[in-house]
């Protein structure tokens, strides 16, 4: 992906890149470490429909790759996967509050914020990696497409991911 398309980021997001392999094994232990649930495994917008409006919204996925890793993963997929780095920034941090406070309400106890953030953190990898393995199946790279690896690259930055690798 590098000698493909590396030319078109910045140094940081080409070094994220270049470590990202070394890293691997690390990530899927994170995915893998309790507490896990039932998950979509391609949650981003595309994949997403809503109906209805405030408390009477009705959320309904489409294209499930039922995987089993920390919720967490499905919320940093959907986050960095369906907005602007932009307006990811501006919401996230209340969508991931809001998530916690419904864990709690369900009767989740012991998980918390900080353990939900470092969780939301290991799951941005899933949004790249994913992204980097459809890039080297295609044989034509448009603009949405190298969007989508940016904005996965940028959520690693922003959150500084890459320090959970160390």
């Amino acid at each position: 992906m590098l000698a493909r398309i590396g030319h078109q980021f910045s140094d940081d997001m080409k070094a994220i890149l270049a470590e990202l392999p070394n890293g691997i094994s690390k990530i899927e232990h994170a995915w893998g470490s309790e507490p896990t649930t039932l998950c979509m495994g391609d949650s981003h917008s595309g994949n997403w429909f809503f109906e209805g409006t405030g408390e009477a919204t009705r959320a309904i996925a489409i294209d499930l790759v039922p995987s089993r890793y920390s919720g967490a993963t499905d919320i940093a997929y959907f986050l960095a996967m369906s907005f602007a780095a932009k307006d990811r920034r501006l919401h996230e941090r209340e969508m991931i509050s809001a998530y916690h406070d419904a864990l709690i309400e369900g009767g989740v106890t012991g998980y918390s914020a900080d353990q939900l953030d470092e969780d939301f953190r290991w799951g941005l990898f899933r949004a790249l990696i994913t992204t980097v393995y459809a890039v080297g199946g295609l044989n034509v790279l448009d603009d949405v497409v190298l969007a989508l690896v940016e904005e996965g690259l940028q959520s690693l930055q922003d959150w500084e991911c890459m320090e959970l690798l160390k």
